[in-house]
């Protein structure tokens, strides 16, 4: 018999498994992928970048030595391989869930909404199987480690206000210098804490706040633009709206890149009704709530607008409500992540990570006693999983699970043809030739209308493509003029009789890879 305090040890073991079980289950659909979106152009800075290289040079949009060291170290432990990056991509993503679910107080509410929100609005975990979505794990570990420090050690805060500032500011350069974001996220948790306790903190403390507010505002303008004087002049009128016009198709996209369809609108619903009703509000206030929230969500789902944002809002209005301006400063400001975006689904990402913790907080006892109770019982429902995606993956016939799981699968698949055309195609008497797609790989906020139709996307943009080949292959594709002899590459799309085929790539899980032979 094992005794109570080790059976309350194991129960929160698979309460943690069950938590992270639903993001869990799509990263094993996936694993292992191939090269995918900008993989192909990191592909060749990593293999012609020494240590010197990644410290100091600026590959991405903005200065992130300390990500670029860490995947260029993994890339050359790995000899090249996805496979380490991809799993230290998750297994530091587990780091990040394991900290929020520690910050939970309630475990069995909090594992109940991670296990739903992680697994409907999985497609932001697509980073996971990006060469550079190592920038994003230690992003979410940050966040994850400012929730713990302000649900479970807020007396050791408001104890050792200054000391404990100091050392998350310091913990906040070092996030930085993985994703200048990390900066943003500690200027929303120290701005919190101040309008939280402005009336209890002294001169003192309110100086440092100011002190280190200011600097991370000026550490965060260093990362962005390498410099801390220089500005951007304005370029008038027409560009600034042009790029609030932008900036609001990357927001709305990367929700609605999130909330896939109709049964995830409807978990974005259910999760802000969730933390409405846990907002210890009075009888009158409560149901006004609500029919103000379902018929705001209800106008946005028939617009077309993603629920979700109304979801989110929800949460950040239930924080408000019990004055956790820090969280919602964190929820607020990763929300809008996406504002600087290109619509990825990853941006927006970081504010539902948070929000899973916020909306099972004060659940009514009922909610915490809903689905796995016993140790013996979470032990089979993980069993279960486990089950199924290993059927899933051996292509067991899983009538419904299995066209569930099947965007990724198809997704993964893709990328592997496109790895296997290439292979064929250095070695082939075509090498001269460029390679071209024939359906556009359009960016999520380029595309309002349809920015998840998916099947016959390439993996990767044209411009990766020819930036691989030629730098990479030495071959020179992108100087090659649009009328000479040409393969295109479809996906996803039948055999066009009227073309000549090359070469041709089967699938499982979705429609062959043709390349055809073009003049």
């Amino acid at each position: 018999m094992l005794r109570m305090s080790e059976s309350r040890n194991l129960n929160s073991v698979l309460l943690f498994f069950i938590s992270i079980s639903g993001a869990t289950f799509w990263f094993f659909m996936g694993f292992p992928f191939s090269h995918h979106n900008e993989s192909y152009a990191w592909i060749y800075y990593l293999e012609n970048s020494d240590f010197k290289d990644v410290l100091t040079k600026t590959y991405a949009s903005n200065n992130r030595p300390l990500a670029q060291f860490l995947m260029w170290l993994l890339f050359k432990w790995s000899d090249g391989s996805l496979y380490s990056i991809q799993i230290v991509n998750y297994l530091m993503a587990c780091i990040a869930w394991f900290i929020l679910f520690s910050a939970a107080k309630g475990k069995r509410a909090y594992s109940l909404s991670a296990m739903i929100i992680g697994g409907v609005f999985a497609s932001g975990y697509i980073y996971l199987f990006h060469v550079h979505g190592i920038f994003y794990s230690p992003l979410l570990i940050f966040i994850a480690f400012l929730a713990y420090l302000y649900y479970q050690q807020y007396r050791l805060i408001m104890h050792s206000f200054v000391g404990v500032i100091i050392i998350v500011f310091l913990t906040a350069i070092i996030a930085g210098l993985f994703h200048p974001f990390a900066m943003l996220v500690y200027i929303g948790f120290v701005a919190g804490l101040t309008i939280e306790n402005y009336r209890l903190l002294s001169m003192k403390h309110k100086v440092v706040c100011i002190a280190c507010l200011a600097l991370s505002l000026a550490i965060l303008k260093f990362l962005l633009t390498g410099s801390l004087f220089s500005f951007q002049q304005d370029s008038g009128a027409n560009g600034m709206i042009k790029g609030y016009l932008m900036n609001y198709a990357s927001l709305v996209a990367s929700y609605k890149a999130l909330e896939l369809n109709s049964a995830a609108s409807i978990i974005a619903l259910l999760m802000g009704i969730a933390a409405i009703i846990n907002s210890k509000l009075n009888k009158q206030t409560l149901i006004v709530s609500l029919i103000a929230f379902c018929s705001l969500s209800m106008y946005c789902h028939v617009q077309s607008f993603p629920v979700l944002i109304i979801a989110v809002a929800a949460a950040i209005m239930k924080t408000i409500r019990y004055r956790q301006w820090s969280i919602g400063m964190m929820i607020g400001i990763s929300a809008l992540f996406s504002l600087t975006a290109s619509g990825s689904p990853t941006h927006s990402l970081f504010a539902v990570f948070i929000c899973s913790l916020v909306v099972s907080q004060d659940a009514p006892p009922m909610v915490a006693r809903i689905g796995i109770l016993s140790n013996k019982q979470a032990a089979i429902f993980l069993m279960c999983c486990g089950l199924v995606t290993a059927a899933i993956k051996l292509n067991v016939q899983l009538p419904v699970l299995k066209n569930i799981a099947l965007p990724i699968l198809s997704e993964k698949e893709r990328t592997v043809q496109l790895e296997r055309i290439l292979h064929w195609y250095m070695d082939s008497e075509f090498v001269k030739r460029r390679i071209v797609f024939m359906d556009t790989t359009f960016m999520p906020n380029q595309n309002m209308k349809t920015p998840l139709r998916r099947m016959t996307r390439p993996p990767t943009e044209q411009k990766y493509l020819d930036y691989y080949l030629y730098h990479c292959r030495g071959i020179d594709s992108l100087k090659q003029s649009e009328t000479e002899e040409r393969l295109v590459v479809t996906f996803g799309r039948e055999k066009m009789d009227d073309k000549t085929v090359v070469y041709e790539v089967t699938g499982v899980y979705c429609r062959p890879a043709y390349v055809y032979f073009e003049k």
